[in-house]
């Protein structure tokens, strides 16, 4: 995580993504199948968000705005279709490992 708070060109997240496919398998599969209208960084976010990272240290490690970050949150929840407010969208991207099983 530090190496991408300092260096945030795109080998390094292509490093980081991965790594996370290897320790999270078939993460990003079902995820590209079950919306495949993602656009990459919105991948990337479902990745951080998968770690149970806050939307401040989101914004420290992609070099964002907190408001920007918070606005890209909530066009995710509308492409998940999670309008309740009570649905946690960490929660629900780590629903994903359930349905790997």
């Amino acid at each position: 995580m530090k190496r991408l708070e300092k260096d945030l060109n795109a080998d390094i997240w292509k490093e980081f993504e991965i790594s996370f496919e290897q320790v999270h398998k078939s993460f990003f599969d079902k995820l590209t199948i079950d919306y495949p209208t993602l656009t990459p960084k919105e991948r990337r976010l479902c990745a951080l968000l998968y770690l149970d990272l806050t939307t401040k240290e989101i914004s420290q490690i992609t070099g964002q705005s907190f408001k920007s970050i918070e606005n890209a949150r909530t066009r995710l929840r509308k492409k998940f279709d999670l309008t309740n407010e009570k649905v946690n969208l960490s929660t629900y991207l780590n629903s994903f490992k359930v349905d790997l099983l």
